[in-house]
């Protein structure tokens, strides 16, 4: 028998951000830091308040996406108002400034515990006390807050479902696959994690890959690295050579669902990444839940794109024709994207990358689906942009074969593959397309999510065709008319990325965009690089100006009788970067931070923290004065 009660009261309800990582601890924590806070404002524990947690589906998204609520409500019939005085945004302000003071000024804090009986653990119940901890009750004020200032922000809305949880689920899905990542290095032994942290508590985390014939590799690790048009998830920067990884992972809701149709501005983003030199894998929040082992691996997964004959004849193909071990495709290509990147990371070889996207692109020879024409010249351009708009190929003549195919998924491939070197020396090229129009989506919007996992999938592969002299192309249905196939290099232009590279470099002085010089990187930026303090962001926004061939500034500047200092300078431009503020916990303000950042703003210069400024506006302020000055009034003048 259920026995229940109604009852008519004062309530509030308040949205926790919590959604994937933590939720238990965060809500536990959250109730137990707002009762604190109701104590201290009210100058005691109200015994007629409860809290209670509740939840409810999100409408739309991954799997087992919830909101996270807890319910503050007056046990006395018609309430007593005390929550109305709470309900207002200064006095939730209020209480949560006093629960603040609560946790950070106990006793405990001093004792390493994590909570005592003074602060939090009075206010929930014993089988919450493994739950509540100090570290997610200041993480969750200070995202209210403001880390290093009072940020402190309110606006109304008429529902908790008008308040966009994007940020909140991309943290965590950030926060999952970091702890995942360094949760399998631990139980691998070819793999060796080095985490220190850095003087504000970020962490600096760099792993050391072995591969299978001894060769040792290492990466260092950072997370929302700004690269001025776009910021990765998580970067990987090699410590034995310039290579650089760019990781983003994507969840459907806010990438791909009807709301939030993002595949085009992220497929432009992410290829003029790549023609900068990086590489770039995109993951899916299932494909880390996957990895992870939150939930089971699907039964068909996008990864599996053609049948068992299809894989025969690519295995085939890589043993006869590209020497490889057939294994290979199994482990790195017919997997999840999660080993995809860790095999990238353990031998970045591009050879040999190259070699398995080529071997599984063959596979689509035995595929049914699969339709054929030959072409040469000219026809190579038009050939392919019929494939492009879903056009089934036939007959022609030439030593370039275009294929028009579709996975398992439904994602659209287009392959050329360029005999006119013979069978030794074969180009592939390979484009992928997503149409995610509106219709479309509308149509099958289960069907529409496969195809763009599958759409992911392919272009963290088809990105290593470029090695080869071959292009490999991410597009969608909306980019298609602005697509030309002569700047593919099996049509004889100048390939995709080398096109991609110059329509976004800045045009010289006098110059058309072709006939811009690349940029030419300052070899001094080696020396300002390998001694630079570990900011936040700082080291690789250097790393983003060197490679945007910008001038070594003056590392370690100091400005005036004071000497406030500054990491990076351009004096003549009077462009800093300065260190991140490190609050005191007594007062939550760097003074020393405050007035050097006054000092240069007097001074008329414009400087920021590394994470505070975006690389692309930087570069565009030191060159946007052109030539020497010729004296020093001069200077200032300008």
């Amino acid at each position: 028998m259920l026995l229940a009660h109604e009852l008519r009261t004062d309530a509030l309800r308040i949205l926790i951000p919590a959604v994937t990582a933590h939720t238990q601890e965060r809500l536990a924590s959250f109730k137990a830091l707002l009762l604190a806070g109701i104590a201290r404002s009210y100058g005691g524990d109200p015994d007629h308040l409860a809290v209670v947690t509740d939840s409810m589906p999100e409408e739309r998204g991954e799997a087992a996406l919830r909101r996270h609520f807890l319910v503050l409500y007056d046990t006395l019939p018609g309430g007593t108002g005390y929550l109305h005085r709470l309900a207002g945004q200064d006095g939730l302000r209020g209480v949560l400034e006093d629960a603040r003071q609560v946790i950070e000024t106990c006793v405990c804090v001093g004792q390493g515990r994590p909570a005592c009986h003074r602060c939090l653990l009075r206010h929930v119940t014993d089988g919450e006390y493994e739950l509540v901890s100090r570290e997610h009750a200041l993480d969750m004020l200070g995202d209210l807050f403001g880390r290093t200032a009072d940020r402190w922000s309110t606006e109304p809305v008429a529902t908790a479902r008008d308040i966009t949880l994007v940020h909140q689920v991309e943290s965590e899905l950030e926060a999952l696959f970091r702890r995942g990542l360094l949760e399998w290095a631990e139980r691998v032994d070819e793999v060796s994690v080095r985490t220190a942290l850095t003087a504000d508590g970020t962490r600096d985390t760099t792993l050391r890959f072995t591969a299978p014939d001894g060769t040792v590799r290492g990466w260092q690790m950072e997370t929302q690295t700004p690269l001025g048009f776009t910021r990765p998830d998580v970067v990987f920067h090699s410590t034995d050579d310039d290579r650089r990884v760019a990781v983003y992972l994507d969840g459907y809701r806010y990438h791909a669902s009807p709301e939030h149709l993002t595949a085009e501005d992220d497929a432009g983003k992410r290829t003029r990444l790549r023609a900068a030199g990086w590489q770039v894998f995109q993951l899916t929040w299932d494909d880390v839940q996957a990895w992870t082992g939150r939930t089971k691996p699907q039964a068909d997964p996008v990864w599996k794109p053609y049948p068992n004959t299809a894989q025969k004849t690519a295995m085939d193909v890589h043993r006869r024709m590209h020497g490889g071990d057939t294994r290979d495709l199994s482990r790195f290509v017919w997997a999840n994207p999660v080993e995809t990147l860790i095999g990238y990371l353990t031998d970045p070889d591009p050879d040999a990358w190259r070699r398995r996207t080529q071997s599984a692109l063959a596979g689509f020879a035995a595929v049914s689906a699969t339709s054929r024409a030959l072409a040469d010249g000219e026809e190579t351009g038009r050939r392919i942009g019929e494939a492009l708009h879903g056009q089934r190929l036939a007959g022609g003549q030439g030593a370039v074969q275009i294929m028009a195919t579709r996975d398992t998924s439904g994602c659209p491939l287009t392959i050329a593959l360029d005999l006119r070197r013979g069978q030794t020396g074969a180009v592939w090229t390979a484009l992928t397309v997503l149409d995610d129009s509106a219709d479309v989506v509308a149509a099958d919007e289960a069907a529409h999510r496969r195809r763009w996992q599958a759409w992911l999938y392919w272009s963290n592969l088809l990105q290593f065709l470029d090695a080869g002299e071959g292009d490999g192309v991410q597009l969608t249905a909306a980019m298609l008319p602005g697509f030309e196939p002569a700047e593919l290099a099996v049509t004889g232009g100048v390939g995709w990325l080398t096109s991609q590279r110059r329509a976004h470099e800045p045009e010289a002085v006098g110059q058309t965009a072709e006939e811009a010089p690349a940029a030419v990187r300052d070899p001094a930026w080696d020396e300002v690089i390998e001694f630079l303090i570990d900011d936040p962001g700082l080291p690789g926004l250097a790393r983003v100006l060197a490679g945007l061939g910008l001038p070594a500034p003056e590392a370690g500047y100091e400005l005036g009788a004071a000497a406030w200092p500054a990491e990076l300078a351009w004096p003549a431009r009077r462009i800093g970067v300065v260190l991140a503020h490190r609050p005191d916990p007594g007062s939550n303000r760097d003074i020393d931070a405050e007035q050097r950042d006054r000092a240069y703003r007097d001074a008329g210069w414009q400087v920021r923290t590394a994470t505070e400024w975006d690389a692309g506006e930087l570069a565009g302020l030191v060159r946007k004065i052109a030539g020497p000055a010729t004296n020093e009034h001069e200077e200032n003048e300008r």
